[in-house]
């Protein structure tokens, strides 16, 4: 299968899933662990799936270790899904700016380092 039309299916059933939890189809949790799956399916992506797999691993992470967080976590991830959803698809600077911020200053990630001589 081509990796364009693979990722461009999963990104679609994300972003559906998005829209359910937001509209309060499916549990904040059950949708954010199916984007969590959908989006390691294609891990490949390193622009657009690998950074939605650390956003959504770390969100279903944040329900599975701290159950006594699980609302305010459950309210994060209708946060997350809102504003991905209100980035237009055509900007891509948009997209990579929330997938940063996401990634490094919501989730806490560590921010890649350049090695000496690169």
């Amino acid at each position: 299968m081509n990796s364009d039309v693979a990722e461009s299916e999963a990104l679609r059933m994300i972003e559906d899933q998005m829209r359910r939890m937001i509209a309060g189809d499916a549990t904040p949790y059950d949708a954010g662990w199916i984007i969590w799956g959908t989006a390691m399916s294609v891990i490949p992506s390193p622009e657009l799936m690998h950074p939605l797999w650390l956003i959504w691993g770390a969100l279903t992470d944040w329900v599975e270790l701290r159950p006594d967080e699980s609302a305010q976590a459950e309210t994060t991830m209708i946060r997350a899904a809102k504003e991905w959803l209100s980035v237009p698809s055509t900007e891509a600077h948009a997209r990579k700016a929330y997938l940063d911020r996401w990634v490094y200053e919501e989730m806490g990630y560590e921010r890649p380092t350049a090695l000496p001589g690169t």
